[in-house]
């Protein structure tokens, strides 16, 4: 069983990643690098076969691995909000929109070499990653590196916090040196494509009122700021308490301001991706 990577599709997202700049859980369906050098082979996604990466959206600041609707093509209700605050052209309100807004993950299906007793699990990395595995893909040296008979096994080099003299330690990859098949065994290698979980079998996608209530929870934790009173509807305007008096006239005397101070959607996105 052959993967063919729509290359066209690898090198679409290789540049929309680069013009822009700038999860997982305790499971055992999931791996993350601990050691200083570990070998990994990426698979061909089962649910999927023309591209291995499953981009995912998370609200980080709202709780552990709550996944946006947004991966999913479903309205998020935090990043609508976070679009509004962004829009306001107040500076406290921007910074709010920066947490908010959901972070880019990156999953891929993998083999651990040395470790394929443990069958497939989904690695998850940061948009710089991604980008250099779709660099790796997009040149034609390397091609499809998860073809199950003439791809490549990756080599990835972790670093601790305390090696790399940060709080999330440094993660790089590097291909080795020479294609290999996937398995020597033509059994397994069918096995291990054809038997992979889909990736949101793992991971739960909230509903809408589940997301604002926590949006109103976060907003609300710090007891010595006024808590927010908010609204989630398509027409609805972050504003601290006051009467509505006040509300009117502060959105009248800032009407220009604010208008000067919009920005598109794509600036929205691009201001705010992190690795």
């Amino acid at each position: 069983m052959t993967s063919k990577i729509d290359l066209s599709k690898v090198k679409e997202k290789l540049s929309n990643l680069q013009q822009k700049g700038g999860g997982g859980t305790g499971s055992t369906d999931f791996w993350k690098p601990t050691e200083p050098q570990t070998t990994i082979r990426i698979l061909p996604y089962k649910h999927n076969l023309d591209y291995p990466f499953i981009e995912l959206f998370f609200h980080y600041s709202l709780g552990r691995g709550i996944l946006s609707p947004k991966s999913v093509g479903k309205k998020d209700p935090v990043y609508e909000f976070a679009k509004q605050l962004f829009d306001s052209g107040d500076k406290n309100e921007f910074n709010i929109a920066r947490q908010l807004n959901p972070k880019l993950r990156v999953y891929a299906p993998i083999i651990v070499r040395g470790e394929e007793d443990k069958g497939v699990r989904f690695w998850g990395f940061s948009k710089t990653i991604y980008e250099s595995l779709l660099a790796l893909i997009a040149d034609d040296d390397y091609g499809d590196i998860t073809d199950v008979k003439t791809g490549t096994d990756i080599v990835v080099e972790y670093q601790s916090p305390e090696e790399a003299g940060n709080d999330f330690g440094k993660i790089s990859v590097r291909p080795k040196r020479n294609v290999t098949p996937l398995s020597d065994d033509v059994k397994q290698a069918k096995e291990w494509i054809t038997n992979q979980k889909d990736i949101f079998e793992l991971f739960t996608v909230p509903e809408s009122d589940e997301l604002e209530e926590k949006l109103k929870n976060w907003l609300s934790k710090d007891e010595e700021k006024d808590p927010l009173d908010i609204s989630l509807g398509s027409n609805s305007k972050s504003n601290k308490a006051q009467p509505k008096e006040e509300l009117e006239e502060k959105e009248e005397t800032n009407k220009d301001e604010i208008k000067k101070s919009t920005k598109t959607l794509d600036d929205f996105e691009k201001m705010f991706e992190q690795d």
